[in-house]
């Protein structure tokens, strides 16, 4: 039987909601971030799921799109992260995941007097989903863990 648990957002106040909870009995192919350089922080990002649904949060029109494709059977274990709480509404600023096959490179940039944070998981668990608020940019960030079968195969 699957469990599924919401955890955070971490991040800023700012944007309006965006919610992947819809997508958790699927399996996460690719995401997809949008670095926007004149913000120093995430314009938006896509998670593309293994059987074609997208989620988009944030604006895909601005900033440099950097991948992480995951392969049939590999799973998130873990995202850690900044975000700028001097900003207005604070925004994610620096990305770094953790999956079961190798440690990804980061995304964005670490600046120091930013708020960090990391959700790691426990080896009955993986990250699923996403959720948090965007607009301008990705103003926060958290995740859907899980347990139990995936539709992925190994």
């Amino acid at each position: 039987m699957t469990e599924t648990y919401q955890f955070g957002p971490c991040g800023g106040r700012g944007g309006s909601p965006y919610d992947g909870s819809a997508y958790v009995d699927d399996t996460i192919a690719k995401l997809t971030f949008y670095w926007d350089s004149n913000a120093n922080a995430f314009a938006a990002m896509t998670i593309e799921y293994s059987s074609g649904k997208q989620l988009t949060a944030g604006s895909t029109s601005k900033g440099t799109p950097c991948s992480i494709s995951l392969v049939p059977g590999e799973l998130i274990m873990s995202v850690a992260g900044q975000w700028n709480s001097q900003a207005y509404t604070g925004c994610i600023s620096y990305l770094a995941f953790t999956t079961t096959m190798e440690t990804n490179p980061v995304f964005g940039n670490r600046v120091e007097g930013r708020v960090d944070f990391q959700i790691q998981t426990t080896p009955d668990y993986f990250i699923q989903g996403f959720f948090g608020k965007s607009g301008y940019a990705l103003d926060s960030i958290g995740v859907y863990l899980t347990t139990g079968p995936t539709t992925s195969t190994s």
